[in-house]
């Protein structure tokens, strides 16, 4: 009877082993933190400017994601808002005296982000930049802009690939599905960055995350599955014996 009881737990046993390997990841602990520029305005006219206020936590952290599973904002985040870009009064010269009131501005607008553990230790950076369009009319009710990411600027040492998804729309279309898709390694796992386009004034560009690497199911190890065919073995020989030692008492 012990024997049984032996076998029997060693069966259960690698059951429950088996079982925990499927049991899905805790997120690990990754934060961030961001800064954004503004460049590229032609000299003399009057450059936008960029208020982080309402954007992302600082710091800011991901650890809300499930792994394989939809995109999000990072924790604690209401809005997923990257920061506001708000475009200068007019052209050139003052809000209340400009020179020249019509005409198109191009900025270079760069984002650059620092991931770090919950030691904070460095773990990987990630930039990009974007191009805003401005353009001035007479009436300014009929000013249009909007802010497309560029793929050709996307750089840092977390970075493992980055595509556009979509087509930004032009200025006053009020298309803003579009977006650019920074993949990124972070302490071994993947993560998509998700930076949004934007259209109409003022500027909003949102910001997602997502935890890409799917969960892996491990197959027993060959060791486990040798145990195991042991022990059912066992087991066979076990109960084929006591099936003999009760015939023969019968007999």
């Amino acid at each position: 009877m012990a024997l049984g009881k032996t076998v029997s737990a060693a069966v259960f046993s690698i059951a429950a082993t088996t079982f925990s390997i499927n049991q899905s990841e805790a997120a690990p602990n990754i934060f961030g933190s961001y800064t954004a520029g503004v460049s590229g305005v032609t000299a003399g006219d009057n450059p936008p400017t960029i208020d982080l206020r309402g954007g992302l936590p600082s710091p800011f952290e991901v650890d809300n994601l499930v792994k394989g599973g939809p995109e999000g904002y990072a924790n604690n985040d209401p809005n997923g808002l990257l920061f506001t870009v708000v475009p200068a009064g007019c052209i050139r010269g003052s809000q209340w005296g400009c020179q020249y009131s019509t005409g198109t501005e191009n900025a270079t607008i760069t984002v650059n982000f620092t991931f770090f553990d919950s030691h904070k230790n460095v773990i990987g950076t990630a930039s990009d930049s974007a191009l805003a369009t401005f353009n001035y009319y007479s009436n300014p009710s009929r000013d249009t802009d909007n802010l497309c990411w560029l793929n050709s600027a996307v750089s840092g040492t977390a970075v493992v690939s980055s595509m556009l998804v979509g087509t930004c729309g032009a200025p006053g279309t009020g298309l803003q599905t579009a977006y650019e898709q920074i993949r990124l390694n972070l302490s071994g796992e993947l993560y998509n960055l998700n930076l949004y386009d934007w259209n109409d004034w003022n500027e909003l560009p949102k910001v997602s995350f997502q935890w890409v690497s799917k969960p892996i199911t491990k197959a027993p190890e060959s060791s486990s599955l040798a145990l195991l065919a042991g022990g059912l073995a066992i087991m066979g020989g076990f109960l084929a014996f006591r099936r003999r030692r009760l015939l023969s008492r019968l007999a």
